[in-house]
């Protein structure tokens, strides 16, 4: 079975998730092996420096035995020539007379036969002759240089004395001596103008600077000493190519330069035969014959010398190595190696790569088992994932958490144990306190109006039966109808509790309003006391009219018991109409609006006694002068009026949130307290005002509920609260809604606030109703589509009504009812 993934539980609830998320597996094996691989790089970055070191070390070591054996091998050659020329400078018969003899050139041959660092040997008289012998296998490039054939092996070169033009006269021979060629070319070439001529001594052999080799361009040196008994000079040319190959020989990579130069920059030697230009004295010197500007550096500071440096060449990395030539900084010479790092430390890289191979190979061999290591771990962990779901969805009762012998993930688990347990205390305690509270608001809005006291009780109850029949009805609208939990019970009875929660804003004298005159009392107080004072009114003008002719006392007394006879009538009429009933007809509306037109005098000033408020709504009427006594007293007033005064505007705005989806026709004014207009109203005791300011307690519940922050599992508490007054054709309030609108709990609250409300016994505007009136009126609501029929029938089939007329209704009250009118076969089921 495949083991449950941490995203299925509680953290995919989450709407505030990190970008990325990990395994906790996954994660102990990248710590794994981030933490091998921090180690592995460790190791390896000692070893690379280590190594590094010893690679620095034994480059050192091995340039500086190059350089000491370099300066050795220039010793033993230098050893060499000067032992050579020592020798021929006593040998007899070079030269004849005033030039060299035929002897000359067979001792030098042989002189020069296997030596081939020895370009040439020649003997130069005072008198400007000049004989030489050119060794063809001293350089590779010399017979080109020299126009020499393959074949040739030597040249010699014979410049006689005399004044005028000279020539140069040019002699190829083969191995055997024998002549192949010859050539001639003027020249003006003096041999006693010659520095290694004019520099030769009779007692040593004298070795110029490095120069450039006219014969053959090339670099080279010229040993010189004075033959023994003469004035002429024997010399040996040799090309500085010998120490050319010889380090080309030793070097460390194809890509290394090794060369010996002088303090100043000259270069003496490059270890690159066929690449170097060689030396030239400092006043011949060319820009591609001086060292590295670098090496110079390096040769002049004598704290830098011995030592690998890395500088940058070409913008490659390099380490340079400066000596001095044959460790004696005194003679000004210094050997230089320049090679790039990577050659000097191939042999570390290789090693470092193996390291790195071994350290993967073994890594990869490990990764198996931090993966079965995080299993007790994870495992557990995962686990208590499951049980965190479980406490997500309040099943504290399913809570099973695991153990671990994990000392944090078993404490974690008995944590999520001990924070169940609260959390479980902590809602039981919101939800009692929350359910008072509810009560609470039920029983002040009860409490408000002695009237009404007991309907925010009787109604939950009464749609409680209607909704535990209707879970076990099996047809219609209840077929698969059902409370899933006791959360949606719970959201249902606190909806219960809570539909009327809005009449806390209503005026207690609407609610109570029991009379159509009545406000915050009942007006026909002041009707009748200016019946009274029409009543005082016509005895005063009897008394009058029998003064001023006393023999008509008798018809005056008549007509005085008539007036007030009908004054009697017309009160009781009055009374009656403020009462209130089912139907006012035409014909009472218009003897009210003729008894209006009845007047009566006015002594006293109505403006005296008021209130602030009051004060400031008269003074705001466009048809009335500020201020006490402003009117002409006496005067004559209508015995019923419908005066300015009585408009009392609207202060707070009802433009409502379209959100809410209140649809309801607001009237203009706030109250209307006209008289006249308060007792036209044909159908109970509220006028189109009081009658919308009672509905808007459902606009009140709304806006009250919708500011108060429910739990999802109470989210539709505000819905269930507010639709007792729709109806199944739309034509309630607030919304409208239609019975394919309206779901089942929503109907049955329909049903049970409207049977509450005829049958209860407190209302001030009407009569207890027995059950069978109620329920025929329910009947008849059902036929004008205001109460879903299945509802009704479901309320009647159970015996619901008369399970609830027992609990909540006197006696009296009870009746017999006939079912068989109203119920219809298989509605409800």
């Amino acid at each position: 079975m495949e083991e449950p993934s941490l995203s299925a539980f509680g953290a995919a609830s989450r709407t505030d998730r990190q970008p990325w998320q990990l395994p906790l597996r996954a994660m102990v094996v990248i710590i794994f092996v981030v933490a091998t691989l921090m180690t592995a790089a460790a190791a390896v970055g000692l070893q690379y420096h280590f190594t590094r070191v010893q690679a620095s070390e034994a480059a050192v070591s091995r340039f500086s035995a190059l350089a000491s054996a370099s300066s050795q091998f220039l010793r033993s050659v230098d050893r060499d020539i000067v032992h050579t020329v020592k020798i021929l400078s006593t040998y007899p018969n070079l030269v004849e007379g005033l030039r060299a003899s035929e002897a000359a050139r067979t001792v030098f041959a042989e002189a020069m036969h296997n030596k081939p660092m020895f370009y040439a040997m020649y003997v130069g008289l005072e008198n400007g002759s000049f004989y030489e012998v050119i060794n063809l296998n001293s350089e590779p490039g010399v017979r080109k240089q020299l126009r020499a054939a393959a074949a040739d092996r030597w040249v010699t070169v014979t410049v006689p004395a005399g004044a005028g033009p000279r020539q140069r006269h040019y002699r190829y021979y083969d191995t055997d001596f024998q002549l192949r060629a010859e050539r001639r070319e003027a020249t003006d070439f003096n041999v006693s103008q010659r520095p290694w001529y004019r520099q030769a001594l009779p007692d040593r052999v004298n070795k110029t600077e490095p120069y450039l080799l006219r014969s053959l361009s090339a670099p080279g040196q010229t040993y010189s000493m004075r033959l023994t008994g003469t004035a002429a000079v024997i010399g040996v040319d040799i090309t500085l190519s010998t120490l050319d190959r010889y380090l080309h020989r030793n070097r460390f990579s194809d890509r290394t330069d090794m060369i010996v130069f002088e303090k100043n920059g000259t270069v003496i030697s490059r270890g690159r035969p066929g690449l170097s230009l060689g030396a030239l004295p400092v006043s011949q010197s060319l820009a591609a014959t001086a060292a590295d500007p670098q090496l110079v550096a390096i040769a002049q500071s004598r704290g830098r010398q011995g030592r690998l440096h890395e500088v940058e060449v070409q913008g490659e990395p390099h380490f340079m190595f400066v000596t001095p030539f044959g460790g004696n900084s005194r003679t000004g010479e210094f050997f230089s190696v320049t090679i790039p790092v990577q050659d000097v430390l191939a042999p570390v890289l290789a090693k470092l790569k193996w390291s790195v191979l071994l350290t993967a190979g073994w890594l990869l061999l490990l990764m198996p088992l931090p993966w079965v290591c995080a299993l007790p771990m994870v495992k557990p962990i995962q686990k208590l994932a499951v049980e965190n779901a479980k406490v997500q969805q309040r099943a504290y009762d399913q809570l099973a958490v695991p153990r671990s012998h994990i000392q944090e993930i078993d404490a974690l688990g008995c944590s999520m144990t001990t924070m169940a347990e609260a959390i479980e205390a902590h809602e039981a305690r919101q939800v009692a306190l929350m359910d008072a509270f509810i009560e609470v608001i039920a029983q002040a809005i009860d409490d408000k109006s002695p009237y009404t006291a007991g309907h925010c009780e009787r109604v939950p109850e009464l749609a409680f039966m209607l909704a535990r029949e209707a879970e076990a009805a099996t047809t219609g609208c209840f077929k698969g109808f059902k409370f899933h939990s006791e959360d949606e019970w719970r959201e249902f009875r606190v909806a219960a509790w809570l539909h009327d929660c809005g009449k806390i804003t209503t005026p207690e004298h609407i609610v109570d309003k029991g009379s159509k005159l009545e406000a915050i009392y009942n007006r026909i107080h002041e009707v009748r006391m200016r019946f009274e004072v029409l009543w005082r009114d016509a005895e005063i003008e009897y008394w009058q009219q029998c003064l001023r002719n006393p023999s008509q006392a008798a018809e005056y007394q008549q007509q005085w018991l008539d007036r007030q006879q009908q004054l009697q009538d017309d009160f009781a009429f009055v009374a009656a109409m403020n009462v209130g009933g089912e139907v006012l007809s035409d014909d009472k509306k218009r003897r009210l609006q003729q008894l209006a037109t009845t007047t009566w005098v006015r002594h006293f000033d109505d403006r005296l006694g008021l209130s602030p408020v009051e004060q400031a709504r008269i003074a705001s009427l466009p048809d009335r002068h500020s201020g006490p006594g402003s009117a002409t007293l006496p005067c004559e007033e209508p015995l019923l009026a419908d005066k300015p005064e009585h408009i009392v505007e609207r202060q707070h705005d009802v433009d409502y949130d379209p959100r809410l989806g209140i649809n309801m026709a607001v009237p203009t004014h706030l109250y209307d307290l006209g008289e006249l207009h308060n007792l036209c109203v044909e159908r109970g005791t509220l006028t189109a005002e009081d009658r919308f300011k009672i509905n808007e307690h459902v606009i009140s519940t709304i806006r009250m509920l919708d500011k108060l922050p429910f739990p999802p599992e109470l989210a539709r508490v505000p819905r269930y609260a507010s639709t007792h007054h729709e109806t199944m054709n739309g034509t309630g309030y607030p919304r409208q809604l239609t019975g394919d609108q309206l779901s089942v709990p929503e109907r049955i609250m329909v049903l049970a606030d409207i049977f509450e409300a005829l049958t209860a016994a407190d209302r001030p505007y009407k009569q207890a109703k027995p059950v069978s009136v109620a329920i025929d009126i329910l009947a008849q609501m059902v036929t004008n589509g205001h109460v879903d029929a299945q509802v009704f029938d479901l309320f009647l089939r159970r015996g619901v009504y008369l399970k609830y007329a027992q609990r909540y209704l006197p006696q009296a009250q009870i009746d017999e009812v006939d079912l068989s009118q109203y119920l219809v076969a298989g509605v409800s089921g």
